[in-house]
């Protein structure tokens, strides 16, 4: 995979980004840093959208999200994640969590 470096608006962005490209479109594997040089987004991309699952991190390097994406949106399991621990279990539709299929931990104590 080719090293990618983007610009934001108006300022450099040298964070480097690695994924399969297909007529210059993001397409196949794929990794996404922040500015930090933590990783950000690891998953795939199919014709610009990420498709299939994915992993995504916090600014600290910790998990974030783990799902699937289905045509750039959040389809199918997925756990969200904070500072290390499970804040929600449940089910996304079309990038929204789909009601009544989830379970959302921020108020309960973790062992």
């Amino acid at each position: 995979m080719p090293i990618i470096k983007r610009r934001r608006e108006g300022a450099p962005w040298s964070t480097p980004s690695q994924w399969s490209s297909n007529y210059g479109k993001k397409d196949g594997p794929a990794k996404e840093y922040h500015d930090n040089g933590q990783l950000q987004f690891e998953g795939a991309y199919k014709y610009c959208n990420k498709d299939g699952p994915a992993k995504e991190y916090h600014y600290n390097g910790q998990l974030s999200l783990a799902g699937a994406y289905k045509d750039g949106k959040m389809d199918g399991p997925a756990k969200e994640y904070d500072n290390g621990k499970l804040t929600f279990e449940g089910v996304y539709k079309d990038h929204e969590r789909w009601e009544g299929w989830g379970t959302e931990y921020r108020n309960r104590r973790q062992g």
